[in-house]
Protein backbone atom coordinates (compact mmCIF):
# COMPACT_ATOMS: atom_id res chain seq x y z
CA UNK A 1 0.00 0.00 0.00
CA UNK A 2 1.28 3.46 -0.82
CA UNK A 3 1.14 6.53 1.37
CA UNK A 4 -1.75 8.22 -0.46
CA UNK A 5 -2.68 6.28 -3.62
CA UNK A 6 -5.38 3.65 -3.65
CA UNK A 7 -7.37 5.22 -0.78
CA UNK A 8 -10.42 5.39 -3.05
CA UNK A 9 -10.67 3.15 -6.11
CA UNK A 10 -13.70 3.47 -8.38
CA UNK A 11 -14.50 1.04 -11.18
CA UNK A 12 -16.85 2.06 -13.99
CA UNK A 13 -17.72 -0.64 -16.55
CA UNK A 14 -17.98 2.10 -19.20
CA UNK A 15 -17.49 5.86 -19.29
CA UNK A 16 -16.72 8.72 -21.66
CA UNK A 17 -13.25 9.39 -20.24
CA UNK A 18 -11.71 8.52 -16.88
CA UNK A 19 -10.11 11.99 -16.71
CA UNK A 20 -13.51 13.56 -17.33
CA UNK A 21 -15.21 11.35 -14.74
CA UNK A 22 -12.60 12.17 -12.12
CA UNK A 23 -12.87 15.90 -12.85
CA UNK A 24 -16.65 15.69 -12.35
CA UNK A 25 -16.19 13.86 -9.03
CA UNK A 26 -13.76 16.51 -7.79
CA UNK A 27 -16.36 19.22 -8.35
CA UNK A 28 -19.11 17.19 -6.72
CA UNK A 29 -17.33 15.37 -3.88
CA UNK A 30 -13.92 17.09 -3.53
CA UNK A 31 -12.23 13.67 -3.68
CA UNK A 32 -9.04 13.11 -1.76
CA UNK A 33 -5.61 12.86 -3.27
CA UNK A 34 -4.88 9.40 -4.59
CA UNK A 35 -8.39 8.65 -5.85
CA UNK A 36 -8.23 6.29 -8.84
CA UNK A 37 -10.92 5.73 -11.45
CA UNK A 38 -10.57 2.90 -13.94
CA UNK A 39 -12.80 1.39 -16.59
CA UNK A 40 -13.07 -1.44 -19.11
CA UNK A 41 -14.12 0.90 -21.89
CA UNK A 42 -14.08 4.60 -22.79
CA UNK A 43 -16.23 5.81 -25.66
CA UNK A 44 -14.68 9.30 -25.72
CA UNK A 45 -11.13 8.87 -24.44
CA UNK A 46 -8.94 11.90 -25.02
CA UNK A 47 -5.29 12.44 -25.86
CA UNK A 48 -3.06 15.48 -26.17
CA UNK A 49 -4.13 18.47 -28.27
CA UNK A 50 -7.71 17.21 -28.67
CA UNK A 51 -6.75 13.83 -30.14
CA UNK A 52 -9.01 10.88 -29.42
CA UNK A 53 -7.85 7.76 -27.55
CA UNK A 54 -9.62 4.80 -29.15
CA UNK A 55 -9.89 1.60 -27.15
CA UNK A 56 -11.50 -1.80 -27.45
CA UNK A 57 -13.50 -3.11 -24.53
CA UNK A 58 -11.40 -5.10 -22.07
CA UNK A 59 -8.16 -4.70 -24.07
CA UNK A 60 -6.61 -1.76 -22.21
CA UNK A 61 -5.74 -0.41 -18.82
CA UNK A 62 -7.70 2.85 -18.72
CA UNK A 63 -7.28 4.85 -15.54
CA UNK A 64 -6.93 8.27 -14.00
CA UNK A 65 -5.32 9.30 -10.71
CA UNK A 66 -5.98 12.46 -8.71
CA UNK A 67 -2.97 14.27 -7.24
CA UNK A 68 -2.74 17.51 -5.31
CA UNK A 69 0.99 18.27 -5.56
CA UNK A 70 1.31 21.34 -3.37
CA UNK A 71 5.11 21.04 -3.54
CA UNK A 72 5.18 21.77 -7.31
CA UNK A 73 4.76 25.08 -9.06
CA UNK A 74 2.64 25.11 -12.23
CA UNK A 75 5.81 25.37 -14.32
CA UNK A 76 7.15 22.18 -12.68
CA UNK A 77 4.16 19.94 -13.38
CA UNK A 78 5.91 18.55 -16.46
CA UNK A 79 8.04 16.53 -14.01
CA UNK A 80 4.96 14.44 -13.27
CA UNK A 81 4.43 13.87 -16.99
CA UNK A 82 7.95 12.52 -17.24
CA UNK A 83 7.56 10.39 -14.09
CA UNK A 84 4.26 8.92 -15.33
CA UNK A 85 5.74 8.10 -18.74
CA UNK A 86 8.87 6.52 -17.31
CA UNK A 87 6.75 4.53 -14.85
CA UNK A 88 4.70 3.03 -17.68
CA UNK A 89 7.93 2.22 -19.56
CA UNK A 90 9.30 0.47 -16.44
CA UNK A 91 6.13 -1.63 -16.01
CA UNK A 92 6.16 -2.73 -19.65
CA UNK A 93 9.89 -3.54 -19.51
CA UNK A 94 9.30 -5.58 -16.37
CA UNK A 95 6.61 -7.63 -18.14
CA UNK A 96 8.48 -7.90 -21.48
CA UNK A 97 12.18 -7.65 -20.51
CA UNK A 98 13.76 -8.21 -23.93
CA UNK A 99 11.55 -5.75 -25.83
CA UNK A 100 12.46 -2.27 -26.97
CA UNK A 101 10.26 0.09 -24.94
CA UNK A 102 10.66 3.84 -25.42
CA UNK A 103 9.09 7.01 -24.11
CA UNK A 104 8.38 9.53 -26.86
CA UNK A 105 8.32 12.78 -24.95
CA UNK A 106 6.10 13.92 -23.48
CA UNK A 107 3.34 11.34 -23.30
CA UNK A 108 3.58 8.32 -25.60
CA UNK A 109 5.04 4.89 -24.90
CA UNK A 110 6.19 2.69 -27.78
CA UNK A 111 6.81 -1.06 -27.81
CA UNK A 112 8.89 -2.32 -30.74
CA UNK A 113 8.04 0.85 -32.68
CA UNK A 114 4.27 0.76 -32.07
CA UNK A 115 2.42 3.11 -29.75
CA UNK A 116 0.97 1.16 -26.82
CA UNK A 117 0.27 3.87 -24.26
CA UNK A 118 -0.68 7.50 -23.90
CA UNK A 119 -0.64 9.79 -20.89
CA UNK A 120 -2.83 12.86 -20.49
CA UNK A 121 -2.26 15.23 -17.58
CA UNK A 122 -4.81 17.93 -16.82
CA UNK A 123 -4.45 20.42 -14.02
CA UNK A 124 -6.42 23.17 -12.39
CA UNK A 125 -4.90 26.13 -10.61
CA UNK A 126 -5.98 28.08 -7.58
CA UNK A 127 -4.22 31.35 -6.73
CA UNK A 128 -1.28 30.53 -9.05
CA UNK A 129 -0.74 27.11 -7.42
CA UNK A 130 -1.69 23.64 -8.61
CA UNK A 131 -4.98 22.70 -6.98
CA UNK A 132 -5.63 19.37 -8.70
CA UNK A 133 -3.75 17.32 -11.22
CA UNK A 134 -5.32 14.35 -13.00
CA UNK A 135 -3.02 11.82 -14.63
CA UNK A 136 -4.81 9.70 -17.23
CA UNK A 137 -3.10 6.58 -18.56
CA UNK A 138 -4.26 4.42 -21.42
CA UNK A 139 -2.18 1.28 -21.90
CA UNK A 140 -2.95 -1.26 -24.63
CA UNK A 141 -2.43 -4.70 -23.11
CA UNK A 142 -3.95 -6.48 -26.13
Amino acid sequence: MTLFLEKTIIFLPKCHSTNEELAKRIKKFSDTEGTIIYTDYQDSGRGQRGNQWISKKGKNILMSVLLRPKFLTPSEQYYLNLIAGLSVVDVVKEKIPDAEVLLKWPNDVYLEGKKIAGILIESSLREANIDTLIIGIGLNVN
